[in-house]
């Protein structure tokens, strides 16, 4: 137990010596990532003291993981403590999404800063029911310009427009600049519905289209005939985004099963039309 006033001084200091550290990788993370890490860190440091854990920086453990798990997924057996403090119960869980971003930041913590290799799971050993907290990377809806354009005023893109909108990248000029410019111009979600990534969105999309044949499935495409064309087709698409998993290319283009799942059954005699 700790009641250490210098809290924050001294894991700035942690962090400042770690943060640049890639979590599984010999190599270094971008800005974004460290500054993300960083406020993660002090959220989730300053929540556990909000709910009693006046705990040393050195010694987080495995009941900590799990107390910030079951506030940020709601679970009722968190409700006295949180009420004891005056901590507000969240009104909906946070998306699987979030929290395993969360656990990745104190997974990396943990390995890193303070030598506990191993201390944080995965999410699906800190909830009672891991299939509610199961993470999907598909797109369930086309968030690409052209796609947007059907409900907002926005002229839809081609394969001739100029060809730095394929590339576009806040990294390329700083993010916040990126941000801004991008806020002066109009284009946000709030304003025309969609964003800047929204064209990385379009780009993988009619890729997806040139290297099967197919419209993607987010686009109502009917599935690649061919495993083998699709699978490296996935896997371009990915390289061309600066991802290494192909699994990622699903969130730009969609998953069969699901496409499929949301069209309506076919009538007796009839086949199913994308």
């Amino acid at each position: 137990m700790s009641n250490n006033p210098n809290w924050k001084r001294q894991l700035q200091d942690k962090i400042n010596e770690h943060n640049r550290q890639h979590g599984s990788k010999p190599k270094g993370v971008s800005n974004k990532t460290m500054h993300e890490r960083a406020c993660s860190l002090f959220r989730s440091f300053t929540l556990l003291r909000r709910l009693g854990y006046q705990i040393d920086l050195n010694n987080l453990a495995g009941r900590h993981i799990q107390t910030l798990v079951d506030h940020w997924t709601g679970n009722a057996r968190l409700a006295d403590r949180c009420r004891q403090r005056g901590v507000e119960m969240l009104e909906r869980p946070h998306s699987a999404g979030y929290i395993e971003q969360q656990l990745s930041f104190l997974r990396v913590y943990g390995d890193t800063s303070i030598g506990k290799r191993g201390m944080v799971h995965p999410l699906a050993d800190y909830v009672d029911d891991p299939a509610c907290f199961k993470r999907s990377y598909a797109a369930k809806e086309d968030r690409s310009w052209e796609g947007r354009a059907s409900s907002k005023r926005l002229r839809p893109l081609t394969r001739g427009s100029p060809p730095s909108w394929r590339c576009c990248s806040p990294s390329a000029c700083g993010e916040r600049r990126f941000d801004n410019v991008m806020q002066k111009a109009g284009v946000t979600r709030k304003q025309l519905g969609v964003t800047a990534h929204g064209l990385r969105h379009q780009f993988a999309q009619e890729f997806h289209v040139e290297l099967t044949d197919v419209q993607a499935p987010v686009r109502g495409g009917d599935v690649c005939a061919d495993p083998e064309t699709l699978k490296a087709a996935l896997l371009e698409i990915a390289r061309q985004l600066g991802h290494n998993r192909p699994t990622i290319t699903r969130a730009y283009v969609g998953s069969p099963v699901r496409a499929s799942e949301s069209l309506p059954a076919a009538e007796p005699g009839k086949g199913a039309r994308a």
